[in-house]
C-alpha cells in the first residue's frame, strides 16, 4: 500500500493533508449519508389507527327528537306522609314487647308495657293515704254537723283528701304511660328497644308509619318558582318500577329558601291506598306549570350512554367508520325513564356507543356488525 506516498506527495511542509485528500474524505462522507438517512425511514412506525372494534347493534342507541311535557323538572326521594316516633313517657324496664317490623298497628293499639316499680309503690302509699284521709274527713263532717268540730277542722280534713285524690291521679297517669300505645294506624318501620332494656323518659322506642299517602320532597331554584303552585301535577317516575307513570300533586311549598343552596323546598303529595309503592324510592318527574298539558320538542339520549370524564359529560358517537367523542350540555334532571334532554353538543338521529368502557380512545375504527365475533 502506498498511501504514505500520496500522504507525502499532497502534503504542504507541515504534513497537513493537501486539498485532494479533504476532498476524498467529503466524497466518501457524501456517499455514506443517503444510506444512513434510508436506513432510519425504514425504522419509523406506519401510520396505523389500529384494528377495528366490532359491536353488535345492541351496544349503540339513537339520539331521537321527540316531544315530552313541558313544566319543572325535579328529583326526590319518597317518604311516608305520616310518621311519628313513640317515645317512652317514663323510665324503667320494657317487660313485654308485642310489635316488631312491619308489624300493622291500629291507633291506641299496645306496643309494650313497661315496669316501673318505684312509681307502683308511690300509688298504693297514695292510696293507703287517701284512705286515711277520707276517715279523717267522715269524722270530721259529723263532728261540724254536731258543733263539737270547727269549721277549720272540718275544712282542713277536706283539703288533705282533695289533695290525696290528685297525687293518685298523677301517679295512675305515670303507671298509664308506662302502657305504650301506637298514636295512629299504621306499620311499625323501627323498633329501637328490646323486651328486658331498661328505657329513660324521651328514649325513642319505635317508629310508625302511615303509608297509604306519601310525600316527595324536591327542591327548586327561585326561577322556577314562578311557575309553580300549590295543587298543580306531578308526574313521577321511578327507578324501581320502569315504565310507570306516579301522578301525584303539589301540597305544600316553603315560604323560605334554604339559606346554603338558595333552592326552595316544594312537597308532592301521592296517594298510595294500595300501598304499592314503598318509602325510600328514588323519583324524577316534571311539575306541570300550566293548566293544560303542553308538550315542546326535546333531543333525547340514552342516560347509559353519557359518561363523566373529568366533571364533563360526554358521549362516543359513531360516525361513519369511527368513534368520535361528543362533549354535551344536558339538562339535570332525566326527561323520561332511561333518557337525558340533551340542550346541545349533539344532533338528532346521531347513533351513540352504549356504556362505553374507560379505554375507548377518539377515533377508534369501529364497524356495527350482526355477527361480532367472540373475544378469544
Amino acid at each position: 500500500m502506498k498511501l504514505p506516498i500520496i500522504s507525502q506527495a499532497h502534503g504542504d511542509s507541515r504534513g497537513r493533508p493537501s486539498l485532494t485528500l479533504l476532498t476524498l474524505a467529503a466524497a466518501l462522507a457524501l456517499a455514506v449519508l443517503p444510506g444512513c438517512k434510508a436506513k432510519t425511514e425504514a425504522k419509523a412506525p406506519a401510520d396505523a389507527s389500529g384494528e377495528t372494534l366490532d359491536i353488535s347493534p345492541r351496544d349503540v342507541g339513537t339520539v331521537v327528537e321527540r316531544k315530552v311535557l313541558a313544566g319543572v323538572r325535579v328529583t326526590g326521594t319518597l317518604n311516608p306522609a305520616v310518621r311519628v316516633e313513640v317515645k317512652a313517657q317514663v323510665g324503667g324496664q320494657l317487660n313485654v314487647n308485642y310489635v316488631d317490623r312491619g308489624t300493622v298497628v291500629t291507633q291506641q293499639q299496645v306496643l309494650a308495657i313497661q315496669e316501673d316499680q318505684a312509681t307502683r309503690a308511690q300509688m298504693e302509699s297514695i292510696k293507703s293515704q287517701l284512705s286515711a284521709a277520707e276517715r279523717d274527713f267522715n269524722a270530721s263532717e259529723l263532728l261540724f254537723k254536731a258543733g263539737a268540730a270547727s269549721e277549720r277542722t272540718y275544712v282542713n280534713a277536706k283539703v288533705s283528701v282533695d289533695s290525696a285524690k290528685a297525687q293518685l291521679t298523677q301517679v295512675q297517669q305515670n303507671v298509664d304511660r308506662a302502657t305504650v300505645r301506637s298514636p295512629l294506624d299504621g306499620v311499625i318501620s323501627e323498633r329501637a328497644v328490646t323486651a328486658g332494656e331498661s328505657v329513660n323518659p324521651g328514649q325513642k322506642l319505635y317508629t310508625v308509619v302511615n303509608s297509604e299517602n306519601l310525600e316527595c320532597a324536591v327542591s327548586v331554584l327561585p326561577p322556577d318558582m314562578v311557575n309553580i303552585q300549590i295543587g298543580q301535577t306531578v308526574y313521577l317516575a321511578l327507578t324501581s318500577y320502569p315504565g310507570r307513570r306516579v301522578e301525584g300533586f303539589v301540597e305544600r311549598i316553603d315560604p323560605t329558601a334554604d339559606p346554603k343552596s338558595r333552592r326552595i323546598g316544594v312537597y308532592i303529595h301521592i296517594p298510595n291506598t294500595n300501598r304499592t309503592l314503598f318509602s325510600g324510592l328514588f323519583a324524577t318527574g316534571i311539575i306541570l306549570t300550566n293548566s293544560v298539558s303542553t308538550e315542546q320538542k326535546s333531543l333525547l339520549i340514552p342516560s347509559t350512554a353519557v359518561q363523566d370524564y373529568n366533571g364533563v359529560q360526554s358521549v362516543y358517537a359513531v360516525e361513519g367508520d369511527k368513534l368520535v367523542k361528543r362533549d354535551l350540555v344536558l339538562l339535570p334532571y332525566a326527561a323520561e325513564e332511561g333518557l337525558l334532554e340533551v340542550q346541545s353538543g349533539i344532533q338528532a338521529g346521531a347513533t351513540v356507543l352504549l356504556s362505553p368502557s374507560a379505554d375507548l380512545k377518539p377515533d377508534t375504527k369501529v364497524r356495527i356488525s350482526e355477527a361480532v365475533k367472540a373475544p378469544k
